[in-house]
């Protein structure tokens, strides 16, 4: 299963800012999305640049995330998938000795990384949550095309 999973990185950083309307103003992305997602804490989450973004695939595939915290001060990260199952492979690139670990959620530390396989067994919309159950990302799974 590893070997056939979909590798995807994610470079995630935890922004903070004091003027949180100032910037919603200021930004040509989607203000409403913006300001939601930082009202509560005037944070966000970047995930490769972009917030809340969405990811797609399929049901019972593995995706490899190879995700990095790329924050630099602050707190570290647990990241959850509910619905979906999640497998620790490694941790700042050493693999564990029992890989896979089934896991709930990821810790990352400032500055880590971990790779993490992930598979949604049913169709629908799910999301990424950070520890405060804020969404970081969002995953649409279809379901796998049969050929015949």
């Amino acid at each position: 299963d590893i070997d056939s999973a979909t590798e995807v990185i994610l470079l995630m950083e935890e922004m903070q800012w004091d003027e949180t309307v100032e910037l919603a103003d200021e930004s040509d992305a989607n203000e409403e999305l913006f300001l939601v997602d930082t009202v509560a804490r005037n944070r966000v989450t970047l995930v490769n640049g972009q917030i809340q973004p969405t990811l797609s695939f399929e049901t019972n595939s593995w995706m490899r995330f190879r995700i990095i915290n790329a924050g630099w001060e602050g707190e570290s990260m647990d990241l959850s998938i509910p619905g979906c199952e999640m497998q620790l492979l490694a941790k700042d690139g050493i693999y564990l000795r029992d890989v896979p670990r089934s896991i709930s959620a990821a810790h990352i530390f400032l500055g880590g990384r971990a790779d993490v396989l992930v598979q949604c067994q049913s169709t629908g919309s799910y999301t990424m949550l950070n520890r405060e159950s804020n969404t970081v990302m969002n995953l649409q799974v279809a379901s796998t095309s049969n050929s015949l």
